[in-house]
């Protein structure tokens, strides 16, 4: 009897191994999907060790796309196969990261929803190669771009609402929390720079120097946050930390597709380029007033007017007021008294937070008390 469930379990650990790395539509994969992946989750403890795992095995089955689509493999029954895979765990991804913001942990929520949208943005682009290079599997890996987009979509948005609360934040907590995303953008741009070197030979020139521009980008975001983080702008300098960590890891992401399967997206290493979603429309201005400081930002369509203005008595209250017309968002801030009502601490600044919808071309103004303190455009 102990010599049969010894034959069971080598037969059983040697399939588990062998089906590590087989696709949908080989015998073994249901052994990596029902088995393999099971025990991953047992060792998944937490919201955010079961979101992270989650995005990996979404991850996952965009890179079986890939591997199927490049030999010619990826068909209507492996598409549909790696469809479900993929909605299946970004399902529960997003579950997990809203029971992370519930949880008010909104550092880890940003930082998980960051990471999967650079995985997501960049095998998106790698797919998009694919279908663009060849005729292979073009109307199958068009239907699972369609999923891809819908999910960089959303992962984008939720990191934008994430980031417009940690901007305000401050105190030790956020310093810690913004140091932390110090080391962590740093060890990754670390990690990066050696995979490239090591793989100098394989990249080729063009894409060896669309690696290192994305990397350089990622160095002087950094650059930017310490400058932050010196000003005690911890929210803020957690923020471009977390984009260069972003910047860094989508970098890496798009080498392996080079050295792995020998797709080469064609990227602008500036990040100028309105299709790179990692930067897209990623615009930031600051606005210096005699009564506060304002920030304005553009990015992935989405707009949003933050910052603190100053109260000259206990009793005045700012509003913002929007409007649209003719092609040009107006935000119009105006005070008013509340003196009849009055709580406020004298002196406490007003905080500044509006976010709303803005379309490429749109011309955006932002009045100050009737003034024009802001006036520039969408690109």
């Amino acid at each position: 009897m102990g010599i049969i469930i010894a034959i069971i379990l080598a037969l059983s650990v040697g399939a588990s191994a062998g089906a590590q790395n087989s696709l949908p539509g080989d015998f073994l994969y249901p052994v990596k999907i029902n088995v393999n992946e099971k025990v991953e989750g047992l060792v998944a403890i937490g919201d955010e060790a079961d979101a992270r795992l989650a995005i990996d095995l979404a991850i996952r089955r965009l890179e079986e796309a890939e591997t199927l689509a490049t030999n010619g493999k990826l068909n209507a029954d492996t598409r549909v196969k790696v469809e479900s895979g993929f909605e299946n765990e970004t399902e529960k991804a997003e579950k997990k990261i809203e029971r992370l913001k519930a949880k008010n942990d909104i550092n880890a929520a940003s930082e998980v929803s960051s990471e999967f949208e650079s995985s997501l943005s960049a095998h998106k682009k790698i797919l998009l190669e694919i279908k663009n290079s060849s005729n292979k599997a073009e109307v199958e890996v068009e239907s699972l771009l369609g999923k891809i987009e819908i999910k960089v979509k959303s992962a984008s948005d939720g990191r934008i609402e994430l980031e417009s609360k940690i901007e305000t934040f401050s105190g030790a907590d956020t310093k810690s929390a913004a140091e932390g995303k110090l080391k962590s953008a740093e060890n990754k741009i670390t990690e990066v720079k050696k995979f490239i070197e090591g793989e100098k030979v394989s990249l080729g020139a063009e894409a060896l120097a669309a690696a290192d521009s994305r990397i350089k980008v990622a160095e002087n975001t950094v650059v930017e946050g310490r400058a932050k983080l010196e000003a005690q702008k911890y929210g803020e300098a957690f923020i471009d930390f977390q984009r260069a960590h972003r910047i860094a890891r989508e970098a890496k992401l798009l080498a392996e597709a080079k050295s792995d399967l020998n797709i080469e997206v064609k990227i602008n290493g500036d990040f100028d380029d309105e299709d790179d979603d990692a930067v897209k429309n990623e615009i930031r201005s600051k606005i210096e007033t005699d009564t506060g400081e304002l920030d304005i930002r553009v990015e992935n369509g989405n707009i949003r007017l933050s910052g603190k203005l100053n109260r000259a008595n206990p009793c005045i209250e700012w509003s913002v007021g929007k409007t649209l017309s003719a092609g040009t968002l107006t935000f119009d801030i105006t005070k008013k008294s509340t003196a009849d009502i009055c709580v406020q601490v004298l002196g406490k600044p007003q905080e500044i937070n509006i976010t709303d919808k803005v379309e490429k071309n749109t011309n955006v103004i932002v009045k100050l008390e009737g003034k024009i303190v802001f006036s520039g455009k969408v690109n």
